[in-house]
């Protein structure tokens, strides 16, 4: 009997030992997942730029460059975002002459982005006979009581791939006095602004 007992324990002790031979199998499944980020990219393309005379009257195109000529130039922000910024040159600006510039805003990013914002910059001596004339889509922005700076509120969502044109139209008063004669060269530069389309932020 006593042999009995001590095989017992001998065979429970080796159980025992013996550990996970009687535990519960187990495993892990590990999931791994690869997440890319979109991207937000917007450029201007596709220049176009016409001038004019008698403009407010009768405006008829002008087919060479004898009497004014205008520089238009895509090029890139400060903060180096590519094809941004859409800069025009006119040095040869005259009473009830204008410039009309044409182009589209691509849309590149992977997602839906709102335009919410131009800024602009205008340099030259001839600022307080300017009308200028923003359209973006069906929409049109006067900018009136111009500064050498200021900012234009938009407020249009632009969808992947959709682009939407853009004109811009500069134009001297007619009434422009002799003193804006040989006042240089004029520089409008117009930087868009945009955000993501769920972006609430002001």
């Amino acid at each position: 009997m006593k042999k009995t007992k001590f095989l017992a324990l001998v065979l429970v002790a080796s159980i025992m030992l013996m550990g996970a031979g009687y535990a519960y199998w187990t495993d892990t499944l590990t999931i791994e997942n690869t997440v890319a980020t979109g991207n937000l990219d917007v450029t201007f393309t596709d220049l176009n730029v016409l001038t004019y005379d008698n403009y407010d009257i009768d405006p008829k195109e002008l087919t060479d460059d004898t009497y004014m000529k205008a520089d238009i130039h895509i090029v890139n922000e400060e903060n180096g975002d590519e094809n941004d910024m859409l800069k025009i040159a006119a040095p040869q600006l005259f009473p009830d002459c204008a410039v009309k510039v044409s182009s589209t805003i691509k849309n590149n990013s992977t997602i839906p982005i709102n335009f919410y914002a131009i800024d602009y910059t205008v340099d030259g001596e001839t600022i307080d006979y300017l009308d200028i004339s923003v359209k973006i889509g069906d929409n049109v922005y006067q900018l009136s009581d111009l500064s050498s700076s200021d900012t234009i509120d938009v407020d249009l969502p632009i969808d992947v791939n959709e682009n939407p044109d853009v004109e811009v139209i500069i134009h001297l008063d007619k009434d422009a006095p002799n003193t804006t004669q040989n006042s240089g060269e004029l520089v409008f530069t117009l930087i868009p602004k945009f955000k993501q389309f769920n972006d609430n932020t002001k």
